[in-house]
């Protein structure tokens, strides 16, 4: 269902231009991702997120992203999981806007307190240290 729900609001924002979309698809496109993520449809983001097609819609709302993708990294012990939101979490650094991610992870630090504020910021040093080439830093 969270598969459909997002391939749904993909389709639907394909058709737009980068200025047209509205908050409301932020949100959805968030929400159907979340579940994707929850439901275990690791594999079929993935897809979503490689797919050229998808580029800019990624590129805007794919930040939305990140957190869940972290909480998922941060408790999740499975290690096959773990690689693929470790691939999930590169693509996305290296493909959402800049300042969108940046702001992104900057709520992500300020919601947890204490021991999780490190692990989350050592989490992310390998893909934003690796996502430097694709900003020209």
């Amino acid at each position: 269902m969270a598969v459909e729900e997002l391939q749904s609001i993909i389709k639907r924002c394909q058709i737009l231009e980068e200025q047209d979309f509205k908050e409301e698809d932020f949100g959805l496109f968030q929400l159907a991702g979340q579940r994707c993520i929850d439901e275990g449809h690791i594999d079929q983001l993935l897809e979503v997120i490689q797919n050229e097609k998808n580029k800019v819609i990624i590129k805007n709302m794919g930040w939305n992203l990140v957190g869940p993708v972290v909480r998922c990294l941060l408790w999740n012990n499975k290690e096959d999981d773990k690689v693929k939101y470790f691939l999930l979490l590169d693509l996305l650094v290296k493909l959402c806007n800049p300042k969108e991610l940046l702001l992104g992870l900057l709520e992500l630090i300020e919601e947890p307190s204490g021991k999780q504020i490190s692990q989350i910021i050592l989490l992310l040093l390998q893909p934003l240290q690796t996502g430097n080439e694709y900003f020209d830093i």
